[in-house]
This record gives C-alpha cells, sequence and structure tokens, in this order.
C-alpha cells in the first residue's frame, strides 16, 4: 500500500509540474530540471498493480433535456397573487437537476417573464435577461480557476409603482467542492442600474453573494443563497436577499421550480414565494 501511494503521489506531482509549465509559472530550465528528477525516482517504484479509478461518464445527450423552456406558474409577492409566464430561448441555470453539482453554470439568453397581476394591474414586463452568463470553477490545491458572472437586462422594481430598470451586472469569486456535500461559492458582483424613477437616472453599487448548490434527493437540484450590499453614486440604497430555489425533474422534458425568497431594495422591502412547470423543447 505504501508504494502505491508513494506511485500516485508521484503522478500527481509530475502532473502539476507539467500543468505549471504550460501555465508559465515555470520556466524551461526548471521545468526540465525538475521534471527529469521526478520521472528518475517515479522510474525506480514500477507499475502500479491496481488500474486506475474510472473517469465518471458524462451525462449523455439524448437523456438531457431541450434547451429552450417554457415556464408557467403561480407567485405569491407581498400578499397578491399573479400568473407568471417566462420563455427562455436558451440554456440552462444553477438548478438544473440534469447536470451535477461540479457544473456550476448558468448560460441565459433572451429570458422574457411576463407578470399577469390581479385585476386593474393587467399583463406587465416581469423582467428580462439579454444576457445572464455565471460560471462556477470549484477550486482545490493544485488547481485556483477564477469563477465570474456577467449580464445585462431589464428588472421590475418591486412595490405599487413596478417601474422598469436597465441593469448591467457582473462580477468574480471562488468556488468549492462539486461532489456529494455539493458545490459553494462566494462573489463580488458590482451592478448598474438606469431608469427615470431613480435619482440622477442611475444607481451604481454591488453586493456579495455566497450560496451552496446541493442536491436534497436524486433527480433534484437546489441553490441556497444569501446577498448584501449597497448603491452609493446616483440613487443611494440599501440591498440584501436570501432565499431558496430549486428544480425537481418529472421527466426529460419536464421540471417543477420552486423559489422562496425576501428581499429588500429601493427602499422597499417583501417575501415572495413562486412555484412553476418547466417545459423543455
Amino acid at each position: 500500500m505504501e508504494a502505491l501511494r508513494a506511485i500516485r503521489i508521484l503522478d500527481t506531482v509530475i502532473d502539476c509540474i507539467r500543468y505549471r509549465f504550460v501555465k508559465r509559472k515555470m520556466d524551461q530550465d526548471d521545468y526540465q530540471k525538475t521534471l527529469l528528477q521526478a520521472l528518475r525516482v517515479r522510474s525506480r517504484l514500477g507499475v502500479a498493480d491496481d488500474a486506475l479509478p474510472p473517469v465518471p461518464e458524462p451525462v449523455r445527450p439524448e437523456n438531457l433535456h431541450g434547451s429552450s423552456r417554457l415556464s408557467a406558474g403561480v407567485q405569491v409577492s407581498d400578499g397578491k397573487t399573479a400568473a407568471i409566464l417566462t420563455y427562455r430561448p436558451a440554456f440552462t441555470d444553477l438548478t438544473d437537476p440534469d447536470y451535477p453539482e461540479s457544473d456550476g453554470i448558468r448560460i441565459v439568453f433572451g429570458e422574457t417573464s411576463l407578470r399577469i397581476g390581479p385585476e386593474g394591474e393587467g399583463v406587465q414586463l416581469e423582467s428580462f435577461d439579454a444576457i445572464d452568463i455565471m460560471s462556477l470553477s470549484p477550486r482545490d490545491r493544485f488547481f485556483t480557476p477564477l469563477s465570474w458572472a456577467a449580464g445585462i437586462g431589464l428588472e421590475g422594481v418591486p412595490g405599487e409603482a413596478r417601474g422598469r430598470l436597465l441593469r448591467i451586472s457582473g462580477g468574480a469569486g471562488f468556488a468549492w467542492g462539486g461532489g456529494q456535500y455539493g458545490l459553494s461559492y462566494f462573489m463580488a458582483l458590482p451592478r448598474f442600474f438606469a431608469g427615470s424613477g431613480l435619482d440622477d437616472g442611475y444607481s451604481l453599487g454591488g453586493v456579495v453573494r455566497a450560496g451552496w448548490i446541493f442536491r436534497l434527493f436524486e433527480h433534484s437540484k437546489w441553490q441556497a443563497f444569501a446577498e448584501g450590499g449597497g448603491f452609493g453614486a446616483g440613487h443611494q440604497s440599501y440591498a440584501a436577499a436570501a432565499g431558496l430555489e430549486g428544480s425537481v425533474r418529472l421527466g426529460r422534458n419536464w421540471h417543477l421550480g420552486f423559489e422562496t425568497m425576501h428581499e429588500e431594495r429601493w427602499g422597499q422591502s417583501g417575501f415572495r414565494t413562486q412555484m412553476a412547470l418547466h417545459w423543455f423543447h
């Protein structure tokens, strides 16, 4: 067992040396000298008797849902009930149960959400995401990738006025895990808003966000999150939110989505719960 352990350690060391050279963290002289030393030691240990652990098979395309999604659901916000209709041409989000926790990806293009409110409110644009991307890459002792996010769209303002604001967002941070205990992340997310309902017509600031992506049971995927921050340029405001969202796979192209959260923004505070049936095609 000790010899096998030494073989695996040296194989990992050799891979790490090659990786550092490719990433230009070592010059060629140091690379050749260090690699030759490691290979000499490794050659004395022979060949490992046991086979390498099997590589997990990725999700087969024929078992994945379609790329476009149509959703219909019910939202309860501040004691008011409304119907929500959403169409997303592409592609996936962080709580998609078809993908493993290690695939911390959100890739959304052209998602449009309409709110059919109580009598008198009619049909309103709840939100529009022209593009919304978040890439969470888990870090470990050897690899330290940077996670990042970027997006642009329109966002509704809570309350009676229900105005619309242009939103441009981005950010970077770190993620850990991706195994049986889920994927955790921490991000710093600057945000810019513009609209006639804001002082000076704009607001610039940001939030810090922490989240945990996990599975409660097979064929489901959930995210618990919390964020807080503020906006100091233009319209000044405090922002905070915390909640839980998730999806349960009912069939290849049918998912059931759930979201509940409490948020404070633009001087208003409220609690929102939403449930929707998703059809992929």
